[in-house]
């Protein structure tokens, strides 16, 4: 799943991803994140890569309450502000990229955060 308000960055990403053989859902800030997260059934979604600043829910808020629901799921930070540092409480910060990215840097970082090496999960 890509979460992002920007619906430019969103595109991008998911259009990186899908042309990598990943199935892609989207979500324009938090709040319709996590509702689509609890519609989907629990093998649909394997990664959320969030904005850290979207209205509505912002992406720490998304990744605390969706490890309460799938704790399994991984996620990827990402943002155009270069002071965020360590963004959970519990310092189990999630891989961060800084916007903007570049795609081969967009396909490093998910394929290291899944442990895959070609597209055929879900996002």
């Amino acid at each position: 799943m890509v979460v992002d308000d920007e619906v430019s960055i969103r595109q991008l990403v998911s259009i990186v991803l899908e042309r990598q053989g990943y199935s892609v859902i989207q979500a324009e800030d938090g709040a319709e994140a996590l509702d689509i997260l609890k519609a989907e059934p629990d093998d649909a979604i394997q990664l959320i890569v969030t904005d850290v600043m979207m209205p509505r829910m912002n992406g720490v808020e998304l990744v605390k309450r969706s490890r309460n629901l799938r704790p399994r799921v991984k996620t990827i930070f990402m943002s155009g502000y270069t002071d965020v540092t360590s963004l959970t409480e519990d310092g189990d910060s999630p891989p961060f990229m800084h916007k903007p990215m570049r795609p081969d840097t967009i396909l490093s970082i998910v394929r290291q955060t899944l442990g895959t090496d070609a597209g055929r999960s879900s996002a």
